[in-house]
């Protein structure tokens, strides 16, 4: 997908996927943050989020293939997510919507 390539993810970003089932946007996260091969653990992670439960199996039986450290799984409506006990800064909040660009590529 374009999208995590144009962002130009780097080993040390935080990211926040929000939309992120069923999986390969997310995949794709993390394969760049594991680009710099000779850091096997990279500092930055993924937190992906999707609302609908069976998608986020789906999220799960995508990602857990490229055996990563690296990412966390939540299933919460975005608009609401909790607030965590300690404070983290989010280089980037991903959010893309397919079915958006696709009617505007119709």
């Amino acid at each position: 997908m374009i999208p995590p390539l144009v962002l130009d993810i780097q080993p040390h970003h935080k990211i926040l996927d929000m939309c992120a089932a069923p999986g390969s946007k997310t995949a794709q996260i993390i394969e760049c943050l594991h680009r710099d091969e000779s850091n096997p653990i990279p500092s930055g992670f993924v937190i992906a989020n999707d609302v609908d439960n069976k998608r986020c199996y789906t999220l799960v039986h995508q990602v857990k293939r490229l055996e990563s450290p690296c990412f966390a799984i939540i299933n919460h409506d975005a608009s609401n997510l909790p607030n965590l006990k300690f404070r983290v800064s989010y280089f980037i909040g991903f959010c893309f919507f397919l079915f958006l660009f696709d009617s505007y590529m119709k």
